[in-house]
């Protein structure tokens, strides 16, 4: 499987988003987390993973460091290239949002009322290698606006690929 590259949302227009980039890492070799911190006042917030491990992993996403039962989410499931190997998956007062389990973690997640001490909406897909979830549906119940993101994988990055947020300022 060659390389893949996540492009940058574009901007402009009257009906557009103009997400701007907050910031972008490449995962240190060996590491397990990427946290961003300082995010404030973006309506929206938008994860995108294009980061590799050295062995099959689950990688979760976490807000403002809550590990606590507030996040809900549901999946659609395959190991397969298959319609019949689909399944649904849900998770409720779960202390992450989890993106699935594999080597190749591929993920666009977006999140809406960032920046309210409103539930937050989750939408977007995941790519992790062996385990896929083409679409993830969720929310976070939160008291307080995302001030920073942590991904924790159970294994390791290799020190390849991006991790970047973007956001979208009222």
């Amino acid at each position: 499987m060659g390389s893949s590259t996540v492009p940058a949302p574009t901007s402009g227009g009257a009906t557009s988003d103009n997400w701007v980039l907050i910031s972008s890492v490449t995962p240190t070799n060996g590491a397990s987390t990427v946290t961003f911190t300082s995010i404030s006042a973006k309506t929206k917030i938008m994860l995108r993973i294009n980061a590799t491990g050295t062995s099959p992993s689950n990688m979760t996403v976490t807000f403002n460091g809550d590990t606590g039962a507030k996040y809900n989410f549901f999946a659609l499931r395959s190991n397969s290239s298959t319609a019949a190997n689909v399944t649904p998956y849900a998770q409720f007062n779960n202390t992450g949002l989890g993106l699935g389990f594999g080597t190749s973690g591929k993920a666009a997640i977006t999140i809406t009322e960032a920046d309210t001490v409103n539930s937050k909406a989750i939408t977007g897909q995941s790519l992790m290698g062996a385990d896929t979830a083409p679409l993830i549906s969720g929310s976070y119940l939160a008291s307080a606006a995302i001030s920073s993101i942590t991904i924790t994988s159970s294994g390791t990055f290799d020190g390849t690929g991006t991790i970047a947020i973007y956001g979208v300022t009222a």
